[in-house]
């Protein structure tokens, strides 16, 4: 069955989330599971023209530079599919994303097309119970791992990715988080950190705010019990595979 209006795109059963903690390898699942034919790779020159050519050091995707394996959802019309909510949650709140701004893109970067003959895979750090509110006939691959791992793994890559997003698609920069990251830049320059705006932004110790709040994640991470979604740890790729394809 194919769906060609933009309303039916939430209800698809051809979006695959893989849902993880930042610093808890996700991409690196995405690009593995990529490689498979059922599923859409996002070809490009910055992500990599296949799945496995992380050695490419993107100028336009910036956090490949802190983690080679990152990627976006580049499509060939060069338009970029627009993430889940959670990525832009400091821009704008969540109804009004997923009404008029998702579909939008979404059909600019001709997302419909591609997720009538594929899976679609989106990398992101949203909750599974979230994602399927969403998106409720889509498969979860949700991500566990030992919190200490992935809290000091985000010390090391997470916390030093770019701050200073404008999300031009959705007009970010005039938003009042844009206008602020904008201030911001004038006072430290373009390359301030997702660390230097939360320590911006907030009182205390940045390396225990990402602790607590991973363990938190983590713990309903655990709690997950839904046929539409397989909890594993990121090197339990034949359980993913079976649960996709």
């Amino acid at each position: 069955m194919e769906f060609t209006i933009i309303s039916d795109v939430y209800n698809n059963p051809n979006f695959v989330f893989v849902s993880f903690e930042p610093g808890s390898r996700g991409h690196n699942i995405g690009r593995v599971l990529c490689s498979l034919s059922e599923v859409y790779w996002y070809s490009s020159l910055d992500n990599g023209i296949n799945p496995w050519n992380i050695s490419h050091k993107s100028d336009w995707i910036i956090q490949r530079q802190v983690a080679p394996r990152h990627f976006d959802r580049t499509m060939p019309n060069g338009e970029v599919l627009p993430p889940a909510w959670d990525y832009v949650k400091d821009f704008v709140d969540r109804d009004t994303y997923y009404q008029d701004l998702f579909p939008a893109q979404f059909e600019k970067a001709q997302g419909i097309q591609y997720l009538n003959t594929h899976r679609l895979l989106y990398c992101t750090h949203g909750l599974p119970m979230d994602i399927l509110a969403q998106f409720p006939n889509s498969r979860v691959i949700n991500i566990v791992a030992d919190v200490d791992d992935i809290v000091n793994r985000y010390m090391r890559t997470t916390a030093h990715f770019p701050a200073y997003l404008k999300l031009e698609w959705m007009n970010g920069s005039e938003t009042e988080y844009g206008k602020m990251l904008y201030q911001l830049s004038k006072r430290w320059g373009l390359f301030f950190t997702v660390q230097d705006v939360w320590e911006h932004l907030h009182s205390g110790d940045f390396y225990q705010h990402v602790n607590t709040q991973i363990k938190n994640n983590m713990a309903l991470r655990n709690q997950t019990d839904d046929s539409r979604v397989i909890t594993v740890s990121y090197r339990e790729y034949r359980k993913m595979k079976e649960f996709i394809v």
